[in-house]
């Protein structure tokens, strides 16, 4: 009978000792996501990509890539929201990009699908298009060259003229392609 004792008194120990362990996984578990950063716990682990791929030697790293003007913006605070209201935020898309340019910090895309240059300032989280609207309206912009005072120069393949902008991004003047 004294063995059957410490069974039962060795299951009880076991026992209790099995709710500790299940209640302090049930704790350690959800502070440990809490605790965790951003991918899982993962740390800081870093994803580069070159071309070309190895064994070549590489030339062309990729750093970021923009195709929104989501990718720009940053979304209101909500004290923002509080203070003026929630505004949806209209969505502008790069639909079809052909020449790129960068001055300073802005970068040029000349978008034929959109028919005007998106300009993108990453510095300033801004957005902005650049001959969307008449005079100086662009049909088919392919590319943009922009000089070193910023005066840009924009090839329009539609309408077979160079349209030029100032640096502030007023219509400037129209010339013939030759």
């Amino acid at each position: 009978m004294a063995s059957t004792k410490n069974y039962s008194g060795l299951n009880k120990y076991i026992k209790q000792l099995l709710g500790y362990a299940i209640a302090t996984i049930f704790l350690l578990v959800p502070l440990y996501g809490c605790a965790s950063g951003e991918g899982g716990g993962t740390g800081d682990r870093k994803s580069y990509s070159f071309w070309p791929e190895y064994p070549g030697s590489p030339r062309i790293q990729f750093l970021v890539s923009y195709e929104s003007s989501l990718d720009i913006q940053h979304p209101a605070s909500k004290l923002e929201e509080l203070a003026f209201g929630h505004e949806p935020e209209a969505e502008f898309e790069i639909g079809k990009p052909y020449g790129v340019e960068m001055y300073g910090d802005e970068i040029f895309v000349c978008d034929t699908k959109t028919a005007a240059v998106v300009i993108l300032d990453p510095a300033n989280e801004e957005f902005r298009l650049l001959g969307s609207k008449s005079p100086g309206q662009l049909v088919r912009p392919i590319d943009i060259a922009i000089s070193s005072d910023g005066t840009r120069y924009v090839a329009d393949n539609m309408q077979g003229k160079v349209l030029v902008y100032d640096k502030e991004d007023r219509y400037l003047d129209t010339f013939d392609l030759p």
